[in-house]
């Protein structure tokens, strides 16, 4: 499984989306044109990305992380890295 697989499923479990992931890719917005993810829904995203992975995110990382999905896949792949 691809990390853009994985970042997509996990993001859709935390915010309880089921199958309306399936479709998204990496130019998927994120922030503020998903519904679910308001403030509180990006901490425990982050949460739940960070355990999953074994990594940390620090505050200076996330400025447009969320924009799409590919950002974010862009910064997991880069703590892995």
């Amino acid at each position: 499984m691809s990390t853009l697989e994985e970042v997509r499923d996990l993001v859709g479990d935390a915010l309880q989306l089921g199958e309306l992931t399936a479709e998204w890719t990496r130019e998927t917005p994120l922030v503020g044109e998903i519904p679910e993810l308001d403030s509180y829904a990006v901490i425990h995203v982050l949460t739940v990305l960070g355990e999953h992975f074994d990594v940390e995110f620090d505050d200076d990382e996330l400025g447009g992380a969320l924009e799409s999905l590919g950002t974010l896949v862009d910064l997991v792949d880069a703590k892995l890295a």
